[in-house]
């Protein structure tokens, strides 16, 4: 377990550093890693956001957007076999 490995002082310092620098996010890293390879093996200039599965909400706010609010109606209804009127 942790905290045998690690006692309390150690643990409070690797709080601190997180405070200041959080731990990476690995689908942002990934998708950097990705972009960079397919934009040197390629023609075409790739962002880290094209090979990021997550979706963009600073684009538009999901509750707002009535195209996903249908799609995530759509997904419910299929889980519990009910139908949707088109």
């Amino acid at each position: 377990m942790i905290e045998d490995s690690v006692d309390s002082h150690e643990l409070s310092e690797w709080i601190a550093y997180w405070s200041l620098e959080p731990p990476h996010d690995p689908y942002g890293h990934t998708a950097l890693l990705c972009s960079v390879i397919a934009s040197v093996m390629g023609t075409k200039q790739y962002h880290p956001r094209d090979f990021d599965p997550r979706p963009d909400l600073t684009d538009s706010d999901p509750a707002s957007n009535p195209e996903i609010q249908r799609d995530l109606l759509s997904a419910f209804a299929a889980a519990f076999n009910a139908r949707l009127n088109s």
